[in-house]
């Protein structure tokens, strides 16, 4: 019971000497690290919302990043038609995919809860292909 509480260092120190090594040999480039944080990040953000759609809803939604890409285009579109910041152009992109989203849910998803998963997964994969 003793080692599943206990906090394993190799996971921490073996990170920590690949830096090490990295930076005696030269081989060190701070914008690789700083691009791996920013996509590991940009992973995280689309990756995080599909496993809480399972945790909360149980299904496994393959129209997820669909539904991201769009949202995101949409961003884009209204920044470049409307001149707006990008940042701003997301608050409205948000709401309109977040009704969308919802419509979708209420629409398609709701009514198929009680079916098999396969059926389930079926439904978002073609919603997915759908969408793209």
């Amino acid at each position: 019971m003793e080692s599943a509480t206990r906090f394993k260092w190799k996971y921490v120190l073996l990170p920590l000497l690949i830096v090490g090594v990295a930076v005696v040999l030269g081989v060190w480039k701070p914008y690789a690290l700083i691009q791996g944080l920013q996509r590991g990040g940009l992973y995280a953000l689309i990756a995080l919302p599909m496993a809480l759609i399972l945790g909360i809803v149980g299904i496994i939604n393959l129209a997820h990043g669909e539904f991201m890409m769009l949202g995101a285009y949409f961003a884009y579109w209204l920044s470049v038609h409307t001149g707006i910041d990008p940042l701003v152009a997301m608050i409205p992109a948000f709401l309109a995919f977040f009704i969308i989203g919802a419509l979708t849910y209420l629409v398609t998803i709701k009514p198929v809860l009680k079916a098999p998963e396969l059926n389930q997964l079926l439904l978002t994969f073609g919603l997915a292909m759908v969408l793209t």
